[in-house]
């Protein structure tokens, strides 16, 4: 009788609720067994349970070696991890096993991609990658099959090389009308090779142009930012920018002024890792002639940043968030030395990180990430800061010994309460 009572209630409560006791139970794993107990709550656990999947895929993609098609109705955020045989071929000169291109992905099939990704009608999110650090390419079929499934919000690409053989023309991208992507991530590692960098940086360009008008959060390698596409279209819909990577070389303008087509911006990323025969470059230098294109900007991250920048100075009074770092971070030039032998650390000392700060107006400023090493000038930074930014809730700071291995002494600094 208690079963069948208990039955009862949980079949009288609303979905909703259901919903949430399942997403409470998930995290730790407690809804799959919750979901052994009998067939009512299994089908209503389902979208839940199978919400986000991962498959490994190391052999060529087909409907045996796939995620199986009874779940296809609940996923939601798929990940497809690839782990095939032949990801080391371009280092090792193995024998291939699925491609007869040592340079290009051989187990992803855009046929068959596109056919399982339209028949998951809950599906929003894509992300494809592998762990590697391998120079080991992802062809247009397999971009255009996800890309021309209606349902999807976001797509995540992660160490691929992007279409290295051919860009696809701006004529072959007619992406389905009914598309809405608001959310284009294509991250890897800044250390790898620039094999075929001007295939890479066409073939995003098309893409991202073919975008632009529901595009609102947009990660891209920086050294393989379409800088052409950035200048020359406007981008009403975007939100947030993040650049990161190796320092773009292929700009004869300010950077300030190329992405100036985003008016709506909020959130703006800029982590630059710098070669060793290249020099940090102001955002806005001084003497040129610019407006601050980004009235509704909240989050601003800037590595090595220049005292020189105009840029600072006029940052808008919405500013919440701001970081100043290194990248990668000064406590990997530090402690090892040869993962980082391609890039220098110009790490900013206190005083130059004084006249930034001094410089800027963010009054309901709420986070500060700063990087930089100790000087003279230690003492006065601390203090502006809490003078400055009287909303601040959370202070990250890295500090760093000068090269001599001076001491650093303690600093305490009052905040006005």
């Amino acid at each position: 009788m208690a079963h069948n009572r208990y039955r009862v209630l949980l079949e009288s409560l609303d979905v909703d609720i259901l919903d949430y006791i399942f997403q409470i139970l998930r995290p730790a794993r407690g809804l799959r067994s919750l979901s052994s107990t009998c067939r009512g709550l299994r089908t209503l656990s389902m979208p839940v349970l199978f919400k986000s999947c991962v498959v490994d895929v190391s052999r060529p993609i087909t409907i045996s070696h796939f995620l199986p098609s009874s779940l296809w109705p609940f996923v939601s955020s798929l990940h497809i991890v690839d782990k095939c045989s032949d990801i080391r071929a371009m280092r090792f000169q193995d024998d291939l096993h699925y491609t007869a291109d040592p340079l290009m992905c051989g187990v992803l099939d855009g046929a068959f991609l596109k056919d399982a990704l339209r028949e998951m009608p809950r599906l929003r999110s894509v992300h494809v990658g592998f762990i590697w650090r391998e120079d080991h390419g992802l062809g247009w079929s397999v971009i255009d099959a996800i890309l021309s499934v209606s349902q999807i919000r976001e797509f995540t690409i992660r160490s691929y090389l992007f279409c290295p053989r051919e860009a696809p023309a701006r004529r072959v991208v007619p992406l389905n009308p009914s598309a809405h992507l608001t959310t284009f991530n294509y991250a890897r590692y800044a250390s790898r090779s620039q094999l075929h960098a001007d295939v890479q940086r066409a073939a995003l360009g098309v893409v991202i142009g073919s975008l632009r008008s529901s595009l609102e959060h947009l990660r891209l390698p920086s050294d393989l930012s379409p800088i052409s596409t950035f200048r020359s279209l406007s981008w009403t819909r975007l939100r947030e920018l993040r650049l990161d990577g190796t320092y773009p070389s292929n700009i004869d303008a300010p950077l300030l002024d190329i992405i100036s087509g985003m008016p709506r911006l909020r959130s703006l990323a800029l982590l630059f890792a710098l070669p060793r025969d290249m020099e940090k470059r102001p955002l806005w230098p001084p003497r040129c002639t610019l407006h601050f294109p980004f009235p509704e900007l909240e989050e601003l991250v800037v590595s090595y940043p220049d005292p020189e920048d105009y840029l600072y100075s006029h940052l808008p009074p919405s500013l919440r968030r701001l970081s100043f770092r290194c990248c990668p971070h000064h406590c990997l030039h530090v402690w090892e030395p040869a993962c980082c032998m391609r890039w220098h650390s110009p790490i900013l000392p206190a005083s130059d990180l004084l006249r930034i700060l001094s410089s800027i107006k963010a009054p309901v400023l709420q986070h500060l990430q700063l990087e930089y090493v100790a000087d003279h000038a230690d003492a006065a930074l601390l203090g502006s800061i809490a003078a400055s930014f009287p909303r601040l809730s959370s202070l990250e700071i890295h500090r760093f010994r000068q090269v001599d291995n001076s001491n650093v002494s303690i600093v305490r600094t009052s905040c006005p309460q």
